[in-house]
């Protein structure tokens, strides 16, 4: 099941086929592919992967990635959500025209909200590359802790890896 989730500034809508192109220029902008693609550029079908990542977690478990919208004109300003490989893992990426306005945690602690009320135990992780320091401090907000350096497996770069310290109230 795919739902829209709101904030107090943002809409966010789950990602679908058709927004492969827009997610791939988003990649492929500069001050985005620097830090978060070693500054690489991504080819269509690891999107397209990703996007069918999505839609798999969608329907086994309600969650994915949903593109940050502004709801009065519904312009683009990233996504943000969970993708499973070998982890479940957070992924926000916010346009540079966007940035610094804490877009990325606000829309990253409404798609840990809904993690939780939809009561899944999977526990969440974040791998950021090294020179993103930005990413790293929406990690340290949300209340992410560093537990080790890896590899990308996309780039070859080094990576810091975060995991979601949950409470032990969570069901």
């Amino acid at each position: 099941m795919k739902k829209e989730l709101l904030t107090d500034r943002l809409r966010l809508v789950p990602v679908e086929t058709h927004d492969c192109d827009l997610i791939l220029a988003m990649l492929h902008n500069d001050k985005i592919k620097k830090y978060l693609c070693d500054n690489k550029d991504i080819e269509k079908d690891v999107v397209e992967s990703i996007i069918s990542k999505s839609e798999s977690l969608f329907e086994e478990k309600g969650i994915g990635l949903w593109l940050i919208k502004d709801p009065a004109n519904h312009s683009t300003r990233g996504f943000c959500g969970l993708l499973k490989n070998d982890l479940l893992e957070l992924i926000y990426v916010i346009h540079p025209d966007f940035q610094n306005k804490g877009f990325a945690t606000e829309s990253s602690l409404k798609v840990i909200d809904y993690f939780n009320q939809l009561k899944l135990k999977d526990d969440i992780f974040a791998k950021i590359d090294l020179p993103n320091v930005e990413s790293h401090l929406v990690a340290s907000k949300i209340g992410m802790k560093e537990i080790g350096i890896e590899k990308n497996v996309v780039t070859g770069g080094d990576l810091k890896l975060y995991k979601l310290e949950f409470k032990s109230s969570r069901i």
